[in-house]
């Protein structure tokens, strides 16, 4: 929203290059209402929260999974998302015997 009257400020603004009194008036006129709006947008309160989504074969990192809008537009976590390591751990080789180890694979 705020992008669309600062575009709006400056289209009038190239648009009204002469110097008369009507468009000085204009001018002024549109700026106190984008000082106006910048007020409202520095009071607003940081709302807006993010979830990553990876792409197939990645996971998302923890602590990286989600993030907020902070002051000054800066977001509070980087998201990230990573290749997973799978752990393989023991099994069933035979009616009778079975095996305790693990295996780590990483897939990097």
């Amino acid at each position: 929203m705020y992008c669309i009257l600062l575009f709006m400020l400056i289209f009038d603004l190239v648009n009204s290059a002469d110097s008369s009194p009507y468009n000085q008036d204009k001018i002024q006129e549109l700026e106190n209402r984008l000082s106006k709006l910048e007020k409202i947008v520095e009071d607003l309160e940081p709302t807006f929260a993010k979830r990553v989504v990876c792409n197939a074969g990645y996971i998302a990192t923890a602590g990286r999974i989600e993030t907020r809008c902070k002051n000054g537009g800066e977001w509070s976590v980087e998201l990230k998302c990573e290749v997973p390591l799978v752990v393989i751990g023991g099994g069933e080789i035979s009616d009778s015997s079975g095996d305790r180890s693990f295996e780590v694979i990483d897939f990097e």
